[in-house]
């Protein structure tokens, strides 16, 4: 299959996904899973060099060093690209320019900074940019993301599932019991469900037949004690539905 720069896709914004995403056909987010499962890093906002060789071995590729800067050499990315060999101007390339990565193939680049649309490097913004190393870049016929990341994405697609079956249930048996549902995500950045009494008159009439709320005692004090036991907080929807689901059985039997 002749090689071709693809247009890049996905959501995130930086260079090196946006030059391999070109390179390969996988999408932005894909490169950087991968770059997130291979370093630990929760966030790919940059890319090392030793990262790029194992997103592409991740895709059953190879990269081969093309040419290699002279130290303080000052060769811009068009006059390099300008020196190429025909056989050279034909390979799929992934080129480190002073702290950025390029994608290129003939007289074409691919750049986060053009918003990664494929222009002759004679309009492109990084043309000027010092030249310090590139890689020709061997693919598959057929670019398959690892096993390992689809795997994880079918468990987070499971998760998510879960937790969206989960909301409705919560949101439905709340409204059920007069209980409140408020999202708190103060402190930590975590996000919480805080459940609190919602429709008072319920909880008083129910609460003073049980013998659990005096005169002039607070609904929501006798509320949080009594009924949630102690604890308001939930830190998903899962631990807030078996919280409801213990309030039906023991006020609602």
């Amino acid at each position: 299959m002749k090689p071709r720069l693809h247009k890049p896709h996905g959501k995130n914004k930086f260079c090196g996904p946006t030059a391999l995403s070109a390179l390969t056909g996988i999408s932005k987010d894909d490169i950087a899973a991968i770059v997130r499962e291979y370093s630990g890093r929760r966030a790919v906002m940059g890319m090392h060099n030793h990262e790029a060789f194992e997103v592409v071995n991740q895709l059953k590729g190879s990269m081969g060093t093309m040419a290699i800067g002279k130290p303080g050499g000052r060769t811009t990315l068009a006059q390099w690209m300008a020196g190429r060999t025909d056989a050279q101007r034909a390979m799929l390339t992934l080129v480190n320019v002073t702290d950025h990565y390029v994608a290129v193939l003939g007289d074409n680049v691919v750049c986060s900074l053009q918003r990664g649309e494929k222009l002759n490097i004679a309009s492109a913004r990084c043309r000027n940019f010092r030249f310090v190393r590139a890689w020709h870049i061997t693919l598959p016929a057929k670019v398959e993301l690892p096993r390992a990341l689809l795997a994880a994405r079918k468990d987070r697609a499971l998760l998510a599932n879960r937790a969206k079956s989960d909301k409705a249930k919560v949101t439905a048996l709340a409204g059920q019991l007069g209980i409140a549902i408020e999202r708190d995500d103060w402190g930590s950045g975590d996000i919480r469900w805080i459940l609190s009494c919602g429709d008072e008159a319920l909880w008083h009439a129910k609460l003073d037949n049980d013998g659990l709320i005096a005169d002039g005692e607070s609904i929501e004090e006798v509320f949080y004690d009594a009924v949630m036991g102690g604890e308001s907080i939930m830190h998903d929807w899962a631990e807030a539905l078996d919280k409801l689901e213990r309030i039906q059985r023991e006020h609602f039997a």
